[in-house]
C-alpha cells in the first residue's frame, strides 16, 4: 500500500516537471520500524508468605504450613526481566504468565515489608 503511494507520488511529480509550477516533495520524515515483541509461553505460578516474629517472606509452590507464616495478601509481584506484574489473592497465591523460559527474578513488595524481597526461580 506504502509503495503504491510513493510510486504514484513520484509520476505525479515527473508529470508535472514539464509545467510552469512547483513541485515539492518533503521525503525527510523517519519512519520507525519496531519489531513485535517475542511471544512467550512460560508461566510461574507460586504461593508468598510472611512470618512477622523474624520479619521473612517465603516463596514456595504451595501453602507453607509452618507456625507463624501467614499469606501475603495483595502483594505485588513483579519479574524483573520482563516488567510483568501480578498480586497475590486473598490466600497469598499467584499466577503470571508470558514469560521466557529459564531462570527469571521475582520481586515481591508490600506495605508490611521494610524492603523489596527477590527470589530466583524458573519459568516453564
Amino acid at each position: 500500500m506504502r509503495k503504491g503511494w510513493l510510486v504514484g507520488l513520484v509520476l505525479v511529480a515527473v508529470l508535472l516537471t514539464g509545467c510552469d509550477g512547483r513541485v515539492l516533495v518533503r521525503l525527510d520524515v523517519p519512519i520507525v520500524v519496531e519489531p513485535a515483541p517475542p511471544r512467550y509461553r512460560a508461566e510461574v505460578d507460586g504461593y508468598i508468605s510472611y512470618d512477622d516474629w523474624i520479619d521473612h517472606v517465603s516463596f514456595t509452590k504451595s501453602r507453607k504450613y509452618d507456625r507463624y507464616y501467614e499469606p501475603l495478601v495483595n502483594a505485588k509481584i513483579t519479574v524483573e526481566e520482563t516488567g510483568r506484574v501480578t498480586y497475590t489473592d486473598r490466600l497469598g497465591y499467584f499466577h503470571i504468565g508470558g514469560l521466557p523460559n529459564g531462570r527469571v527474578t521475582i520481586s515481591v513488595s508490600h506495605p508490611r515489608l521494610r524492603r523489596k524481597v527477590y527470589f530466583e526461580t524458573r519459568a516453564n
